[in-house]
């Protein structure tokens, strides 16, 4: 698979910074009393290698109960670590 300038630009150091600022007061007053420290980065993003990053999908989050027919629990999920840290998530509800 090639990743195309379009592709590229999707997810751009500016877009994740956005996200980062809107996601500081989360970080301190939520995840920092669950995480520890060296777990979650405060980091704001200079540049990052598509080398270094990793996508994960799940296109069908709660199999089970899409099989059963409960879709409202059905979700799409997809993330995006680079260099081993989680830096971006995304959940949707296509039901």
């Amino acid at each position: 698979m090639t990743i195309t300038a379009e592709v590229k630009s999707l997810i751009t150091s500016e877009f994740l910074n956005n996200l980062q600022d809107k996601r500081a007061d989360y970080i301190k007053n939520s995840l920092l009393k669950t995480f520890l420290p060296e777990e979650v980065s405060e980091d704001v993003f200079e540049t990052f290698n598509t080398k270094d990053a990793v996508v994960w999908i799940d296109p069908l989050d709660g199999t089970s109960d899409f099989v059963k027919g409960t879709l409202s629990a059905v979700t799409v999920l997809i993330g995006l670590s680079i260099n081993g840290y989680s830096r971006f998530g995304v959940v949707h509800n296509p039901y």
